[in-house]
C-alpha cells in the first residue's frame, strides 16, 4: 500500500483560496490593482489640496516604488516580463524594495526627529 502525501491537494470546501492556479493570479492582480488605485487617489487629494510637504511626496514614492516591484514579481512569474528581466531579475526586483523600504525608513526618521 504506497501512500501519497505530497501529491495530494486538500482544501476545504467553505475556504477561501481558489483551487486553480488562474484565480490565484487574478486575486493577485486585483490586491495589485487596489494599490494602484488608492496611491492615484491619494495622489489626486494631494495635489487637490495643495499639500507639498517632502513627508507626503516620499510615502508616494516608497508606494508607488513598493507597488511596481509587486508588479514584476507577479509578471516575471508567468509573462513575458520573464523574459525582459531574466539575467538581472532578482537585482532589479532587490532594488526596488531596497528603495521602498529606504522611503519608510526616511519617514520613520522624519517623524522622530520632528
Amino acid at each position: 500500500m504506497c501512500i501519497s502525501l505530497l501529491s495530494t491537494k486538500k482544501i476545504a470546501s467553505d475556504s477561501w483560496m481558489p483551487l486553480d492556479n488562474k484565480s490565484l493570479i487574478d486575486w493577485q492582480w486585483f490586491s495589485f490593482r487596489l494599490c494602484l488605485f488608492l496611491t492615484t487617489l491619494l495622489t489626486i487629494f494631494l495635489v487637490l489640496f495643495g499639500i507639498e510637504t517632502i513627508e507626503i511626496i516620499i510615502a508616494i514614492f516608497s508606494i508607488g516604488v513598493s507597488s511596481t516591484s509587486q508588479l514584476l514579481r507577479l509578471s516575471s512569474a508567468r509573462t513575458t516580463m520573464c523574459n525582459l528581466l531574466h539575467p538581472e531579475e532578482s537585482e532589479v526586483l532587490d532594488t526596488l524594495d531596497a528603495i521602498g523600504m529606504a522611503g519608510v525608513g526616511t519617514l520613520v526618521v522624519l517623524y522622530l526627529l520632528a
